[in-house]
C-alpha cells in the first residue's frame, strides 16, 4: 500500500509542474545566476544559448549538475582540436567558415567567446532550422491511414476538445494535440466507471490554476511531503503499520489537500441513507457492509469541485486492477530530434482506462481506494492544465 501513498505524492508533483518533462525540482533563478557567474558569462548570455541550442528553458532542468552534463565542458584548445578532427575539420579557420554557414557566426568573435561550451558548439554545427511537415493533402492523407484514422474521425475528436484542423500547419503539431485529445479521451472514460465526468475534472482544473506553483515555499513544501512518503515502510495492510505511522499516513493526506486548498468528505452510502465516515476511520475499515464509498472534494469556500463513488463491488473486483485493451498502437509517429530533423519512432500503445490495485478486503484497503481515486483525478485535472496552458501559450 505504500506505492499508493508515493502514487498520490507523485501526482501531486506531476501536476505542479507546467513544461513537458519536468519534475518538481527545477533550477531557481538564484543558482541559474551563480553558476553564469562562476563560469564568467552573464545569466542572459547563458540563458539565450541553452534556448537556442539546446531547445530549453534552464528551469527545465532539475539541477545545475543536470545541466553541466548537457552544457559539456568550456571550450579548451584540446577539445577544440578533438572535436575538429572527429568532424574533418583540418584548421580552425575552416571550422569558422562552416559555423559561418551552419549558424550565420560571427567570424569577428572568437570560438570560445561565441559557443562557451563545447556541446553548445556540436549542436551549432548541427543546427539544421526545422519547420515541419506542411499539412498538404496528400500529407494528411497518409498520416490517417498511419494513425488508422477517417478525416470525420479527426475533425470529431478535434471538434470534442474545442480544437479545428485549421488550427495547424504541421503535421508534428497535429500529432502531439491528437496524441494528447486520446490520452484525455482515454483518462475520461476510465474515471466514468467512478462517476466522474469532463465538467468535474474542468472544475479541477480551473482550481488548480489559481494556485501559485511557482511560490519557493509551496516547491519545498512538496518536496518535504514526497521525503516524508518515501520514508514510510513497505506494507500491504494497516495492520502492519505502528499507529504514528498511521498518523503519518492521514497526515500525508490531510497537508497534501490542505496545499490545494481543498477539503475531502467521505460517506458510505447504501439504499439511499448516507452516513459521513473520516479518513482515520477508513484506514482501519475492513468492510463497509455492502455500501458504496463517496468521496466529495470542495474548495476551501465549500463549493463542490467533483465527486466519485467506489462501489462496494469494486473493492473487490479486478476493475481498478485491470489493465485494459489499448486504444491504438500509434504508428510510427513523426517525432522531431535534437538536430531538427525528421526520423520514425515506433509508437507506443495507450491504455483505454484507468489501472491501479487490486483491493482485497483487509484492513486499510478502503483507504487505499480513496487514495487511487483522489490520484486518479489529480492526474486527469493536472492533465487538462498542462494541455490548457500550453495551448494558451502556443
Amino acid at each position: 500500500m505504500k506505492r499508493i501513498v508515493m502514487s498520490l505524492v507523485a501526482f501531486i508533483l506531476l501536476f505542479t509542474v507546467i513544461k513537458p518533462v519536468v519534475g518538481l525540482a527545477e533550477i531557481n533563478e538564484g543558482d541559474f545566476g551563480d553558476f553564469a557567474e562562476a563560469e564568467g558569462i552573464s545569466p542572459d548570455t547563458l540563458e539565450e544559448l541553452i534556448l537556442t541550442y539546446l531547445g530549453k528553458e534552464y528551469t527545465e532542468y532539475n539541477s545545475i549538475d543536470d545541466l553541466k552534463v548537457e552544457l559539456g565542458e568550456k571550450i579548451t584548445e584540446e577539445n577544440l582540436n578533438e572535436l575538429m578532427e572527429t568532424y574533418g575539420f583540418s584548421s580552425r579557420d575552416e571550422l569558422m567558415v562552416e559555423l559561418e554557414y551552419q549558424d550565420g557566426y560571427d567570424k569577428s568573435k572568437s570560438i570560445e567567446d561565441t559557443y562557451i561550451f563545447i556541446n553548445i558548439l556540436k549542436h551549432a554545427l548541427s543546427w539544421e532550422e526545422f519547420e515541419g511537415t506542411e499539412i498538404t493533402d496528400g500529407s494528411l492523407k497518409q498520416w490517417l491511414v498511419d494513425y488508422e484514422m477517417t478525416l470525420e474521425e479527426l475533425n470529431e475528436l478535434l471538434t470534442s476538445n474545442g480544437d479545428s484542423l485549421s488550427n495547424y500547419q504541421y503535421l508534428e503539431d497535429l500529432e502531439a494535440a491528437v496524441l494528447g485529445y486520446m490520452f484525455i479521451d482515454a483518462l475520461l472514460e476510465g474515471l466514468a466507471e467512478f462517476g466522474i465526468d469532463r465538467q468535474e475534472l474542468e472544475n479541477l482544473e480551473k482550481h488548480i490554476s489559481a494556485i501559485d506553483f511557482d511560490d519557493p515555499a509551496l516547491e519545498e513544501k512538496l518536496l518535504e511531503l514526497e521525503k516524508r512518503a518515501d520514508n514510510l515502510p513497505e506494507f500491504e495492510s494497516s495492520s502492519e503499520l505502528t499507529d504514528a505511522q498511521m498518523k503519518e499516513i492521514v497526515a500525508l493526506f490531510n497537508e497534501v489537500l490542505d496545499i490545494y486548498q481543498m477539503k475531502a468528505k467521505f460517506h458510505l452510502t447504501k439504499d439511499g441513507s448516507k452516513k459521513a465516515i473520516s479518513i482515520d476511520e477508513l484506514m482501519v475499515l475492513e468492510s463497509t457492509n455492502g455500501a458504496d464509498l463517496l468521496i466529495e472534494l470542495y474548495n476551501k469556500q465549500g463549493e463542490l469541485l467533483a465527486d466519485m463513488i467506489i462501489t462496494a463491488e469494486m473493492f473487490g473486483s479486478d476493475l481498478i486492477d485491470k489493465v485494459t485493451e489499448p486504444v491504438k498502437t500509434v504508428p510510427k509517429p513523426l517525432v522531431e530530434n535534437k538536430a531538427g530533423k525528421i526520423e520514425n519512432k515506433e509508437g507506443k500503445a495507450i491504455n483505454k482506462t484507468i489501472s491501479g490495485g487490486k483491493l482485497p478486503n483487509t484492513a486499510g484497503n478502503y483507504a487505499e481506494g480513496v487514495l487511487l481515486g483522489i490520484g486518479a483525478l489529480a492526474a486527469g485535472a493536472g492533465l487538462l492544465f498542462f494541455r490548457r496552458k500550453n495551448k494558451d501559450v502556443a
